[in-house]
Order: C-alpha cells, then structure tokens, then sequence
C-alpha cells in the first residue's frame, strides 16, 4: 500500500499520539480512535507507532484488539510480535496461551525473523499466568538448546513460571544455582519480572552481604581544605588499609573534598589482604585533574575510567594486559570535558582508549597503541531513550601495531545522538586490521531485531588526514553508514595504506558522503562527493 501524501507530515505528528497512547487515563474509545487517525494520516505503515498502539492495547488488557491491528500488518517486524505477545501475557486464559504459543512458532515464517529472547519472555509469562509448566518446560529446553539462558531476564522469567506453577523448590531453585550472574542483577531485574513468591525465594538463598572496611582519610588527620599539606595523612590511612586482612575488599576513601599534597605519594606495600581483585581506577567528578606516569596492569574490566570530570591530563601512563582478555578497554572517557591524553603505552584486549557519551573537546596525542581494538568513539546510541553525543575530537601522532581496528567510530542501530567535528591526523598503522573504520550499524542481537528501526546516530565532519602504513585486510577504509542518517562531511587527505605484502588495498563505502583530497591509497571513490 502507497504511503499518503501527507506521510512525512503525520511522522511529525507523532508525538502527540505517542504521548496520548502512554497517558496512564487512556480509554479502549480513546485506543480506536487513535488507531482511526493513524489509519488516516498513514503512521500505521510505519513500524515504531503501530508498536505504540500495540503497547497501548498491552496495558488496557485488549489483547483482541492488538491482535486484531497485528493481523492487519503487511510485514511484521520483530517489534510487533514482542508487543502483542506482551498484550496476550496481561489477559491470561486458555485463548492467551494457544495465541501466544502460535505467535511464537509463526516468528520463523517472516523473512529476516528469529527466536530470540525478546520473543521468549512474554511468551514465559503467558504461560506462567496460565500455570502451563508443560509447556514452560518445553520452552525451557528450546531455550537451551538455542543459547538464550545466557540472558538473565530469561532466566528470571523461567524462574518465575516454576514458582507460579509450584515447582520452586526443585525447577526453579535448580535453575537459580546454575545462573552465572544474579544477585544484585537479579533482584534489579525482579522488581520489574519476577513475582513476590520468586523474589523471596531468591532473597532466601543470597549470600549475607559482607560490607568492606572503609578507611577515611579525614579520620587519619586530614583537613582537606585545599591549604594544609595533607600528605602524612595520605600515607597513614593507606599504611592502615595495607594492615587490614579482613576477608572483605578494604577501601581508602577520599571523599568529596580538595587536599593539598605537597610530595609524592607512593601506595606501595607489603599488604596483608586476603584476596586482591583490581578491577579499575575510577576518576568520577574529578576538575583540573593530572595523571602522570600511572601503571596499570591486567585488570579484570577496563583499566582507568574518566566520568563527570573537566580540565583533564593524563599523560605517560603505561596499561597492559594480555590481547585475548575480553573487555579490558585501556582508557574510557564519559561525560567530561576538555580532556588531554598523551605520550601513553596501552596494551590491552579491547580499545586502548574509548571516547563514551557525554564526551566534548578531547586530545589525544602520542599514543602506542596494540595489542588491542584501536582508538574509538562509541559505542554510542545503546541508550535509545537518550540522545547521546561526543563533538571537538582530535587524534593525533598515533601508532596502532596489529590491533584489530585502528581509527574507529561505532554507533548503534536505531540510536539517538551525533558524533561531530572529529579529527584523525599523523597516525601510523602497522600491520593493523580495519584502519579507518565507521560502523553506524552495530548490534549485539540476533538477525533481524533491529529490522525496521527508525533513526541512527548523527556522524558527521570527520577527517582523516596524513594516515600511512599497512594492513593484512585488502579492505583498508570502511564506511559503512545508515540510509536513515548517513554519515557526511567525511575528508580523505592523505591517506596511503598498502598491504602487509605491498600489495594495493580498497575501500568500502555505504550512504558516506564527502571529499576525497590529493594523494590517497586506497581511492575512496565509494564515497559519495559533495560541492
């Protein structure tokens, strides 16, 4: 069916039928005559309003009605089926349970559809109001079967059919000590998921809550008014944390204050704890910070992060860890600004430095980069709810040595952001897979999740100027960008990137638009030029 003329114009409308379909007093009357002006203006071609009807229709407990707009769909997206399987789990009954298993089982018959585990959990929860522990037990075994018992919030909802159905002692006690990560994950996701008889039983079995030993710095002598010299008092708190050998993680804590240090402090030991766990050097709120000369070696997630913090220089730091460690970014940036980093050795499996959300006006010089993942700006757009951007980048004087990415920018389907005004410069590749690389799709789900989506993360003005070196990929510039937003003000200058053999590599380009400069190996001809 051809969209109506005043298509785009409806699009724009939008907003103010999403915000009626969410109003907590909205009537079944009210639910139809929005479905009537979505009907009119053509929004029920597209993909995300009809999954807000069908929301809509979720809450009013009208799980007729929302099956009666999903039958009217041409192609239904994954989106859909989710939102009426969710509509059928708030009306139990014997109807519920044959439609939703059917709905569940008809996922394959779509082209680019699949089981996944959006899919799986309203389907859980419709057999768990039905007491189906049958069926439950069959979708249990499909589950595993598949794979998606590594997702939490499966497991959760599984959890809490057993205990619907009277099975908690065995099926879902059993399954509860098999799961990988629950505590506070698990209590997180079952406020929202889990009954209150699944919840008890849950709390039942935790482990008691060992708290850490805290050591405060202001109980050791300092003031902490940015003019005593508190360094002694540094020292003597650090000397009683050392000291401590309890069975729980000790913590030196520094509060929210300024203090004066007029000496070098070494926290060395010997230490007397029963365990050590290094996890990661967290910088949070921190202004006018300086970071030199640090060492950090294998931690067991990313190395130092940098959140909420301005007028920031971090420079000769040396991070390592082994190139197959999962998750061990070298340095992660959040929501800060005016941020230097510089004349820095990062060896780690994952990126040597990530520039995260919220991020605005960082340098980055002279870094040795690899083992690792590159240098890169994102992942951003995770957080579809929020808009999420990083501008004023500049990269430069750089080498990346047989890393899997060189100079990155990812960002998530369907997100909502931009990524502007960055610049790579004076950056050396040596033997280094993925160059230049922009990935506007990424995703972590199964094929055909994100069929349909609306809208991308904004990448905009980036340069890549003076980039030499080699690369085992005959693919040395990949741009691959959405259709809904492409990627423009993109400039090659400069480029020359050969194969680890000497041989010629190309580029690869999709909805990029640019300028392509003098001197360039590969040609980026694949990319779209602009006046």
């Amino acid at each position: 069916m051809p969209a109506p003329s005043n298509f785009i114009d409806a699009a724009h409308r939008f907003p103010l039928l999403s915000r009626l379909l969410r109003t907590s007093r909205l009537t079944p009357l009210q639910l139809r005559q929005a479905h009537a002006c979505m009907l009119k203006t053509g929004l029920h071609l597209l993909p995300f309003p009809v999954c807000k009807l069908l929301a809509a229709a979720s809450s009013l407990a009208e799980p007729a009605y929302a099956r009666s707009i999903f039958d009217c769909i041409a192609s239904p997206c994954l989106f859909h089926h989710t939102a009426v399987l969710r509509s059928l789990s708030s009306a139990p009954g014997a109807r519920s349970v044959a439609d939703a298993i059917a709905l569940f089982l008809s996922l394959h018959a779509y082209p680019g559809l699949a089981l996944n585990q959006f899919a799986f959990i309203p389907t859980l929860k419709v057999l768990a109001q039905g007491l189906r522990l049958q069926l439950g037990r069959q979708l249990h075994a499909l589950a595993l079967k598949l794979g998606f018992l590594l997702y939490v919030n499966v497991r959760n909802t599984l959890i809490h059919l057993y205990c619907r159905c009277g099975r908690v002692s065995d099926d879902g006690l059993h399954l509860f000590d098999e799961m990988p990560l629950r505590n506070d994950r698990v209590i997180s996701l079952g406020k929202d998921q889990l009954s209150p008889l699944t919840l008890m039983a849950i709390l039942f079995l935790l482990p008691p809550i060992a708290l850490p030993a805290t050591f405060d710095v202001i109980n050791y002598g300092a003031i902490g008014d940015g003019k005593t010299d508190d360094s002694q008092a540094f020292l003597r708190a650090w000397a009683a944390v050392c000291k401590d050998a309890s069975a729980t993680p000790s913590v030196l804590n520094i509060g929210f204050k300024t203090f004066l240090i007029n000496a070098v402090l070494n926290f060395m030991g010997p230490c007397k704890p029963s365990s050590i766990t290094v996890q990661q050097v967290l910088m949070n709120g921190c202004n006018n910070l300086v970071v030199k000369g640090l060492k950090l070696v294998n931690s067991q997630r990313s190395h130092l992060a940098i959140t909420n913090c301005n007028d920031v220089l971090l420079s000769q730091l040396t991070i390592t860890s082994p190139g197959d460690s999962p998750n061990t970014d070298g340095i992660d940036v959040s929501n800060s600004r005016r941020i230097r980093i510089e004349w820095s050795t990062i060896a780690t499996g994952d990126d040597c430095i990530a520039i995260n959300r919220g991020t605005y006006q960082i340098n980055i010089t002279g870094i040795a980069c690899g083992p690792g993942h590159g240098i890169s700006i994102g992942s951003l757009g995770k957080d579809k709810s929020s808009s999420e951007e990083v501008t004023d980048v500049i990269v430069r004087q750089c080498n990346f040595t047989r890393t899997t990415n060189g100079a990155r920018i990812k960002t998530w389907q369907g997100g909502v952001g931009f990524a502007s005004r960055i610049i790579f410069e004076d950056i050396n590749f040596i033997s280094t897979r993925n160059p230049i690389i922009i990935d506007q799709t990424y995703y972590d789900m199964p094929y055909g999740y994100y069929k349909n989506v609306l809208g991308a993360v904004k990448v905009t003005g980036v340069t890549y100027q003076r980039m030499h070196g080699t690369s085992p990929d005959p693919v040395a510039v990949t741009l691959t960008c959405s259709p809904l937003a492409p990627c423009s003000g993109i400039v090659t200058k400069e480029v020359m990137i050969r194969r680890d053999d000497g041989g010629a590599t190309s580029s690869s380009c999709s909805n990029a638009l640019g300028s392509i400069g003098k001197e360039c190996e590969p040609k980026v001809n694949c990319l779209t030029t602009t006046s």
